[in-house]
């Protein structure tokens, strides 16, 4: 059976309409079948809304506080995630199977030259390279807030050359974190903790703690970096405000008169 279910987009050219801030545009779809009948369908209506240089400002003050959560809230996370990495690196549980043996065999007769890793060592490894994996998702996605806060304070009228050029040191600053060594050193953790490689997945956590001491480090640069904008960038906006405010006080003591 042919499928009744249409998906595409559509480009709606808004420039004829001379839209003001504060202006509304109502948008619905309607579409008309081929068949003799000539059935038709319409979409659920969608309002398009200009903001008011005023809703662009508050925008841009949320936006900037989002951002700002957002970073202080990685930079945490990312130094207990070194912590917890730190300890199981150097935990006294992580010997490895060899060890234990060893330790249980004092006549010295090797069991084995191959160390492996218990399974609650495994699955602590498997945990770390995980939690690591989705605070660099974080990462990526606080370099598109950065992005778009200086997009916020642009429409907003509040990004000068400095705040500008401090976002982007920001964005910048997160793009380095995230190193391949970082991804390609998650990669070997995950494979030697699914092959209970327990003297290669030690290393691999000791070398991944290194590198996110360095990836906390640019956490915390980024997120002073993005108070700072955010501070500035409020700042700008509420100047505005109150110029705008005093601007319309004089002009009505003016009609008064």
């Amino acid at each position: 059976a042919a499928s009744t279910v249409w998906s595409d987009l559509v480009a709606i050219d808004l420039s004829p309409r001379d839209l003001q801030p504060g202006d509304a545009l109502h948008v619905k779809v309607v579409a008309t079948d081929n068949s003799p009948w000539e059935q038709h369908g319409e979409s659920r209506e969608l309002l398009l809304k200009i903001p008011t240089m005023e809703e662009r400002r508050a925008l841009a003050r949320d936006a900037a506080d989002s951002a700002v959560r957002s970073a202080t809230t990685a930079a945490s996370d990312q130094r207990a995630l070194q912590k917890r990495t730190d300890e199981a690196a150097h935990d006294r549980g992580q010997r490895t199977s060899t060890q234990r043996n060893e330790e249980s065999n004092p006549s010295g007769a090797k069991s084995s030259d191959r160390s492996s890793m218990s399974y609650e060592a495994a699955e602590q490894a498997r945990n770390v390279a995980k939690d690591q994996r989705a605070l660099t998702d974080r990462v990526k996605n606080l370099q598109e807030q950065a992005k778009a806060l200086e997009q916020q304070l642009k429409a907003a009228g509040a990004l000068d050359s400095t705040l500008a050029q401090q976002l982007r040191e920001a964005q910048e600053l997160l793009r380095q974190a995230l190193t391949p060594e970082l991804m390609e050193q998650m990669q070997k953790l995950e494979q030697s903790a699914q092959q209970l490689e327990g003297d290669q997945a030690r290393q691999a956590m000791k070398d991944l703690a290194a590198m996110q001491q360095r990836l906390r480090e640019q956490l915390e640069k980024s997120a002073e970096m993005l108070k700072r904008a955010a501070l500035e960038g409020a700042m700008e906006t509420l100047k505005d405000e109150a110029k705008e405010i005093a601007d319309e006080q004089k002009n009505l003591v003016c009609q008064d008169t």
